[in-house]
C-alpha cells in the first residue's frame, strides 16, 4: 500500500509504503480508524484516521491542511485534507476528503428559478477548487431556495442533491503523484442496485448487530406547502390520490397509509371494532417550500414511506468487503433464533489497509427477505454459500531453469532443489479457489557464478640435500609462497523496479510497454508483474509472476418476495390451497374454527415461485387447569466461621447479607421459593463468598537503569499572543499600542531565532512585521478578530505560533447597574422591567407601558400603547387597553390632598366629581335624572337618547368604522358614549363624528362575529 503526503500546492513532499519498511509508518488498524465513508445529507463524505510516528523524518510534511492521497481499495484516487493532529510518542491524525472551502466556508440565501443542477452549484463551486465531473441528472432542472446563513458550502452542495432527487461523491484524479482535477460525481443513485456480495455467519459474516426504534413512526401525515398573500398555506386537497395502500381523498390534506394502519392501530387490540375509515392513524406534519401541490404530495409520500415502519439499521462486520458504498448486499444471520435474511445498501464503510479482516460496513434501506427459515430458504442458503468464492488450498512447487523469462516445462517438486552458479530456481504458486477455479503466480531468481580463483604463490627455495645412507630427519618446510591477487569483489542489491502489464497468455511472457502501475485487468486475462534486480556489480536479474482475473459467475437466483397466505378452518384435515377462504391476513381462531391455516408462495429474481403445502400453524386450546406458578423467592445470609456442616437450622440466618471478617470468613446462602398453591421448596446452604487472608509483602523491585539524555528541544514563543483592544461605542479600538510584540525560536535554553527562516500572514487586522528583529505590531483591524500566524522553520522543524487580537465591543452585561451618568443623547433600549417590594410593577416594552398589580399577586391590570388617532382634524387621543378598570384622581381646586375623580370600566364608568362638558357642569342633568329612566328622557325633551344596536366586523384585529343613526333626531349635535357589551373580551368601541341624526362608529375586534353594543346620546 502506498501514500502521497502532498503540499498545498498540490506536490508530493513524501511517498510512505508498506513496501519499504525505511518510509514514514503509517497505521490505520483499530476500531476507530482507516477509512470511513458514509452517506450523509445526499453526500458520500469520507474520512480517514491513522497513527504515525512523530520522531520520523518525513513526519515534518505531516502538518494540518497538507493532504493525504492514495488509491483506496475500489480503484478510486482519493483525497484527503489533514484536518487535525494529537499526540506525543504517536501521532493520530484525523483527515476529511473535503477541502476547507467546502467544510469552513458558508454558502449565501439565494431564490433561483428552474435550472440545472451545474448552473445551481457553480455559486458554491466556483473559487473552491471543485468542478462538476460525471452528471446522471444534467437534463433536470429545479427551483431552489434557501434563506439560511449558516450553511456551509458542502451542507448546501447535499441539499441541492436533495432538491434533484441525487446524490454525490468527491473523488480526484491524478497523473503520476501529481493531482491534476477534483470533481463532484453526480449519480441519481450511488452504488449498483443489484446484489454485490452476500454474506453467511461461519462464512464470511463476522458479526451482525441490530437497532430499531419507532420514536418517529407515523401512518398517517399532513401536508403543507407555502403560504400565499393571506397567510393560507397549500394543501393537497385538491387532488384525489390511491395506490391501493396509500391513499388521499380530494378534500382532504392529509395522506393515510392503510397497511401501516393494520399494524400499528390502537384499535387492533379490539380487532379493530369501532374503527372508522380515517381513525387509528398516527398522524404526523410535514412541511415543504413549494406552491405545486402535486410536488407536494410527491414529497410527503416520500416523508410518510420513510416514517411508516420501525426504524431498524443494522451495523455488520464483514470479511472482504468489496461493495462500494451505496452498494446492495445480502445478509443471512442463522446464529440465533430469530433468524436474520435480509437484503440492505452500505450505508457506510470502514476500510483498513495496513490489517486485514477488520472491513465493516453500516447497512440501510433493508428489506426483509423472510422471517421463518423454510425449505424453500434452506436452498437459497445452499446457493448462497456456493457463491462465496474462498482459497481451499495453496500449493507451493519448484523447479531449475536455464532462463529467467520463460518458466520450465519440466516436473515441479515440493522442495527447492540445489541450483549451481547460473541456473535459475523458479517457484510456482498455485492457488485453488472454493469454486474450482485456480491462479498460479510464478516467480525466479538466480543463482550467481563463482569468482575466479586466486593465481599459485611462488615456491620456497629449496632445502640442502642430506647426506646419502638413511634418510635423515625431514627438513624444514619452504617459507610460504606470495599471496595471489584479491578475487573478485562480492555483489549486493542496488535497485529494485517493480511494474506491470495487461496479458492474454498466462505462459508467454508479454512484450508490450509495462507500467509502474497496475493496469486494469478484464475477466479472463493474466496480470504479469516484472521485477528487475539492479546489483552492485553494474549486473541484473529480472524475476516475473502471473495471475489471472476470473471471470464473473452467474448470475444468482434470489428471493423477490415471500406471500403468507392464512385460513382458519374446523378441519384438522383436507385443506388445499384450492380451498375456499385464504386471505393474506392472519383470520382469528374461534371454538368453531379452531385450526389455523399457513402456506407461503415464494417468487424469486428469474420470475419463478414455488408454493408449500398447507399444514396447522395454530389450534384454538381449550381452558386448561390453573397453572402453578413462583409467588415469591426468599435469599436467606449467614456469616460463619465455619467452612461445613451449617444447615438451615444452624442459627443466626437473615434475609440481608451479612460482613464477612477475618474471624467470620464465610458467607453461606440458600432461598427459598414460595409457589402459587401455597407449596414451598428450599436450596441446600452453599458458600457465596470467602474473607482472603492479607498477602505478604512483594519485595522491592530494582532500580532501573539511568536513561539516555535528551537532545535539546526546538520551541517558539511570542512575547504577546493574545489581546483585546478597547473599543469606542461604533467598535473601533481606541489604542493599537497593546497589540505588539517579538517571536523567538529556542534550542534548549539558546536563542537561534536569528539562524531561522520566518514567514508572516495578516488575517482580519493590518500590521507591520519587522525581520530584523522579529517584532510585529498591529495598525488596523478589519474584522472583530483579527490574526497574525507567524511559521519559523529552524534545522528542518516547522513551527507555527499564532497572535490573537480581538475587539472589547460595546454590550455590557452587568447583573445589576447602580447608575448611568454623563449626557446620553438618544437612548434605545430594549424591554424594561420596574418591581416593587419584589413584584412588577411597570414593564416598559417597545410600544406599550404595561401596569402590574404589585400591591398583592402581581397581576396584569391594562396598558397603553403609543396609537395615535386622529378622527376630525381635531380631537387626538391614546390607546388605552384596560383589563381590570382604571382609577383616575386629582387635585380639586382649594385641596392640598389627591381625591377620587372617576373610575372607567371595561362596562361602564362612575364620576365622583361633576361632569362638564367644555366648561359646562353637566350635573343639573345628571341630578335631575328619576329612577324612571325612560320618563327622564321623555321630559327632557329628546335631549338624551339610551339604545343599543347590533354591530358585525368584516375582518378580525382591524380597526373598521361604521355610520350608526340615532332613533331621532337631535335639534343640536350631542355628546355620544359607546361601549360594548359585557362579555365580549378583546372588543374596542369609540364614538366621533356626531351630528344630530348620526355618529360615526370605530370598532376593534379579535373575531368577525357580530356583537352588541350600548349608546347614549346627551345634548343641551
Amino acid at each position: 500500500m502506498q501514500w502521497f503526503i502532498i503540499g498545498r500546492d498540490m506536490h508530493v513532499l513524501c511517498t510512505p509504503s508498506t513496501d519499504f519498511p525505511q518510509t514514514l509508518p503509517i497505521d490505520d488498524s483499530g476500531d476507530s480508524l482507516g477509512q470511513e465513508i458514509s452517506i450523509t445529507n445526499n453526500s458520500a463524505v469520507g474520512t480517514y484516521d491513522f497513527t504515525t510516528d512523530p520522531r520520523h523524518p518525513d513526519s515534518v510534511y505531516i502538518t494540518e491542511g497538507n493532504y493525504i492521497a492514495f488509491r483506496d481499495k475500489y480503484g478510486k484516487d482519493r483525497l484527503y485534507t489533514i484536518m487535525s493532529i494529537e499526540g506525543d510518542e504517536e501521532w493520530t491524525v484525523h483527515c476529511e476528503d473535503i477541502g476547507l472551502d467546502l467544510i469552513n466556508e458558508y454558502a449565501v440565501p439565494w431564490d433561483y428559478t428552474a435550472r440545472s443542477i451545474e448552473d445551481t452549484l457553480s455559486v458554491v463551486l466556483h473559487d473552491s477548487g471543485w468542478e462538476i465531473g460525471i452528471n446522471e441528472v444534467s437534463s433536470y432542472k429545479r427551483a431552489t431556495k434557501f434563506e439560511g446563513t449558516t450553511d456551509s458550502q458542502l451542507t448546501r452542495i447535499g441539499d441541492v442533491c436533495n432538491q434533484f432527487d441525487a446524490e454525490c461523491e468527491f473523488a480526484i484524479e491524478m497523473k503520476g503523484a501529481k493531482v491534476t482535477k477534483q470533481v463532484i460525481n453526480i449519480y441519481k443513485t450511488l452504488g449498483e442496485d443489484k446484489t454485490q456480495q452476500r454474506f453467511i455467519d461461519n462464512i464470511n459474516l463476522i458479526s451482525l448487530s441490530r437497532s430499531g426504534s419507532i420514536e418517529d413512526l407515523i401512518t398517517c401525515i399532513r401536508c403543507y406547502g407555502k403560504e400565499d398573500e393571506n397567510g393560507n398555506k397549500l394543501t393537497i386537497a385538491d387532488i384525489n390520490y390511491d395506490d391501493g395502500r396509500y391513499f388521499s381523498p380530494k378534500g382532504e390534506h392529509r395522506i393515510y397509509d392503510r397497511e401501516a394502519r393494520n399494524k400499528w392501530s390502537r384499535f387492533r387490540a379490539y380487532d379493530y371494532e369501532g374503527q372508522g375509515e380515517f381513525d387509528g392513524y398516527i398522524v404526523g406534519t410535514f412541511e415543504y417550500d413549494t406552491d405545486d401541490a402535486n410536488e407536494l404530495l410527491n414529497r410527503g409520500l416520500t416523508e410518510l414511506k420513510s416514517r411508516n415502519d420501525v426504524k431498524v439499521t443494522y451495523e455488520a462486520s464483514l470479511y472482504d468487503l468489496r461493495a462500494d458504498i451505496g452498494d446492495t448486499v445480502q445478509i443471512a444471520d442463522n446464529r440465533f433464533q430469530e433468524k436474520v435474511y435480509l437484503s440492505a445498501r452500505i450505508q457506510s464503510v470502514r476500510n483498513h489497509y495496513t490489517v486485514s479482516g477488520q472491513d465493516s460496513g453500516v447497512l440501510a434501506n433493508y428489506k426483509i427477505l423472510t422471517s421463518n427459515p423454510t425449505s424453500q430458504v434452506t436452498q437459497i442458503m445452499e446457493q448462497l454459500k456456493d457463491q462465496i468464492v474462498s482459497v481451499k488450498s495453496t500449493e507451493i512447487t519448484y523447479q531449475i531453469g536455464s532462463s529467467g523469462v520463460e518458466p520450465p516445462e519440466g516436473q515441479w517438486v515440493p522442495n527447492p532443489p540445489q541450483t549451481s552458479p547460473g541456473q535459475y530456481l523458479w517457484t510456482r504458486k498455485t492457488t485453488t479457489y472454493t469454486n474450482g477455479s485456480q491462479t498460479t503466480e510464478y516467480s525466479v531468481s538466480r543463482n550467481g557464478d563463482d569468482g575466479k580463483d586466486g593465481e599459485d604463490g611462488k615456491p620456497g627455495p629449496a632445502g640442502k640435500d642430506g647426506e646419502d645412507g638413511k634418510p635423515g630427519p625431514a627438513g624444514k618446510d619452504g617459507e610460504d609462497g606470495k599471496p595471489g591477487p584479491a578475487g573478485q569483489d562480492g555483489r549486493g542489491v542496488r535497485s529494485t523496479s517493480v511494474t506491470y502489464q495487461s496479458s492474454s497468455s498466462g505462459t508467454t511472457i508479454p512484450t508490450g510497454v509495462w507500467s509502474s502501475s497496475i493496469p486494469s485487468v478484464s475477466a479472463g486475462k493474466y496480470l504479469w508483474t516484472r521485477t528487475v534486480i539492479e546489483y552492485t556489480d553494474d549486473t541484473s536479474s529480472t524475476l516475473y509472476s502471473v495471475s489471472k482475473m476470473g471471470g464473473n459467475g452467474t448470475d444468482g437466483k434470489g428471493i423477490k418476495s415471500i406471500t403468507e397466505y392464512y385460513l382458519a378452518s374446523a378441519s384438522s384435515s383436507g385443506v388445499t390451497t384450492s380451498t375456499s377462504g385464504w386471505t393474506t391476513k392472519i383470520q382469528t381462531i374461534t371454538t368453531s374454527k379452531k385450526y389455523l391455516w399457513n402456506y407461503e408462495v415464494t417468487r424469486y429474481t428469474d420470475d419463478t415461485s414455488t408454493t408449500t403445502s398447507p399444514c396447522i400453524i395454530g389450534v384454538y386450546g381449550d381452558k386448561g387447569a390453573t397453572g402453578n406458578g413462583i409467588q415469591s423467592i426468599t435469599n436467606y445470609y449467614l456469616a460463619t466461621a465455619s467452612g461445613s456442616d451449617v444447615t438451615t437450622d444452624t442459627s443466626g440466618w437473615t434475609t440481608t447479607v451479612q460482613t464477612i471478617s477475618a474471624a467470620k470468613k464465610y458467607l453461606w446462602n440458600y432461598e427459598v421459593v414460595t409457589y402459587t398453591n401455597g407449596n414451598q421448596s428450599e436450596t441446600a446452604p452453599h458458600i457465596i463468598g470467602v474473607y482472603g487472608d492479607q498477602g505478604k509483602p512483594g519485595k522491592d523491585g530494582h532500580d532501573g537503569e539511568d536513561g539516555v539524555d535528551g537532545t535539546d528541544g526546538i520551541s517558539m514563543i511570542l512575547s504577546n499572543e493574545a489581546v483585546a483592544l478597547p473599543c469606542d461605542i461604533e467598535g473601533n479600538p481606541l489604542d493599537y499600542s497593546l497589540a505588539t510584540g517579538t517571536a523567538y525560536v529556542y534550542k534548549g535554553a539558546s536563542d537561534v531565532s536569528a539562524s531561522a527562516t520566518w514567514t508572516v500572514s495578516w488575517s482580519g487586522m493590518t500590521g507591520t512585521w519587522t525581520a530584523s528583529s522579529r517584532t510585529y505590531k498591529v495598525t488596523g483591524m478589519t474584522a472583530d478578530v483579527g490574526k497574525l500566524t507567524i511559521k519559523a522553520v529552524y534545522s528542518g522543524t516547522t513551527l507555527t505560533k499564532v497572535f490573537t487580537v480581538t475587539k472589547a465591543l460595546k454590550n455590557i452585561k452587568v447583573n445589576k447597574l447602580s447608575a448611568i451618568s454623563g449626557v446620553l443623547g438618544e437612548v434605545t433600549t430594549g424591554k424594561i422591567t420596574n418591581t416593587s417590594g419584589g413584584k412588577k410593577a411597570l414593564v416598559i416594552n417597545d410600544n406599550a407601558v404595561e401596569f402590574y398589580d404589585y400591591t398583592t399577586n402581581g397581576e396584569f391590570c391594562g396598558r397603553i400603547r403609543g396609537s395615535k388617532f386622529q378622527n376630525d382634524g381635531v380631537h387626538k387621543c391614546m390607546r388605552h387597553e384596560v383589563e381590570y378598570g382604571v382609577e383616575w384622581v386629582g387635585k380639586i381646586p382649594g385641596s392640598s390632598d389627591y381625591t377620587d375623580m372617576m373610575y372607567l370600566f371595561p362596562d361602564g364608568f362612575a364620576l365622583e366629581v361633576p361632569l362638564y362638558n367644555y366648561g359646562r357642569n353637566m350635573t343639573r342633568v345628571f341630578n335631575n335624572l328619576p329612577d324612571d329612566t325612560q320618563g327622564t328622557i321623555d321630559r327632557l325633551n329628546g335631549r338624551i337618547q339610551a339604545f343599543s344596536a347590533s354591530v358585525s366586523i368584516s375582518k378580525a384585529n382591524t380597526w373598521e368604522t361604521q355610520v350608526v343613526k340615532f332613533p331621532k333626531a337631535f335639534e343640536k349635535a350631542p355628546i355620544v358614549i359607546v361601549q360594548a357589551q359585557t362579555g365580549q373580551n378583546g372588543t374596542l368601541v369609540w364614538a366621533d363624528g356626531a351630528t344630530t341624526t348620526q355618529f360615526t362608529l370605530h370598532k376593534y375586534r379579535p373575531s368577525t362575529t357580530a356583537f352588541g353594543i350600548q349608546i347614549i346620546a346627551v345634548s343641551d
